[in-house]
């Protein structure tokens, strides 16, 4: 796995996670704000 499948897959868990009536289409900004904690939670592992 390369480092943007596993930030995709970080994301992906956290967005699952959030109940359904939220928006979770590319480039909203509760997708675009768990990409970038992704992106921090990556580079703790």
């Amino acid at each position: 796995m390369n480092y943007n499948e596993e930030i995709a897959d970080i994301q992906s868990d956290m967005l699952n996670e959030m109940p359904s009536e939220y928006s979770k289409v590319k480039g909203n900004w509760l997708w675009e704000m768990f990409k970038a904690f992704s992106v921090k939670i990556y580079d703790f592992l």
